[in-house]
């Protein structure tokens, strides 16, 4: 008898042993990083006055939060749209209503034949 290893075909082995949600957790962690580092550079872009290159890191910033928390594009435009309906009816209520026009004397009559 020899020492063969076991027959068939080889086992594959991964690279790395480490468990899937680990590596979901890392990938997590360097988004959470990534958007730390994004909000910096914004912050300090705001600061220079480069309003619009601060304003397009605002729309990365945000894909990066939607992503982290697992809010979809169509839920975010349903938010968008619910807030947006509730600035509309806050802005109806605060307009300041025409007051009516009272008739003064009274009012005429006339007869038709």
């Amino acid at each position: 008898m020899g020492t063969e290893g076991p027959s068939g075909p080889p086992l594959v082995y991964l690279a790395s042993s480490v468990a899937e949600e680990t590596l979901a957790e890392n990938s997590r962690e360097r988004l959470r990083s990534t958007l730390r580092t994004l909000e910096l550079c914004q912050a300090s872009l705001a600061n220079d006055a480069e309003h619009d290159t601060a304003d397009l890191l605002s729309l990365a910033i945000l894909q990066l939060r939607m992503k982290l928390k697992g809010v979809t594009d169509s839920e975010l435009k349903l938010l968008c749209d619910v807030h947006a309906d509730a600035q509309a009816r806050t802005r109806a209520a605060q307009k300041p209503k025409a007051p009516r026009a009272r008739r003064r004397g009274r009012p005429v009559l006339r007869l038709v034949t």
